[in-house]
């Protein structure tokens, strides 16, 4: 949705990330190349780590439960602009 969003938006003449900001989330591999920033939510990650948990070939921590925290991380690729106004 936020690649069609994008190309709607320039087509329309707003500047990125001049007049508005624009994030996706999930850091969908097909958007890799599209000029989006976006959240990851650190999936494959937390993919890799529950296997060798339950391999147990490598340690990797988890809680008593198997439980990992997940780690997020804005991936910035130009689309997030500086915060204007004052909100304190």
């Amino acid at each position: 949705m936020a690649k069609e969003i994008h190309l709607w938006l320039k087509f329309a003449g707003v500047r990125i990330p001049d007049d508005i900001s624009l994030v996706s989330f999930d850091n969908a591999i097909d958007h890799y190349h599209q000029p989006i920033s976006t959240v990851d939510f650190g999936f494959a990650r937390m993919g890799y780590q529950a296997a060798h948990v339950f391999i147990g070939d490598i340690p990797i921590r988890s809680g008593p439960h198997g439980d990992m925290p997940g780690v997020c991380a804005l991936i910035d690729k130009g689309s997030v602009g500086e915060v204007a106004g004052n909100f304190g």
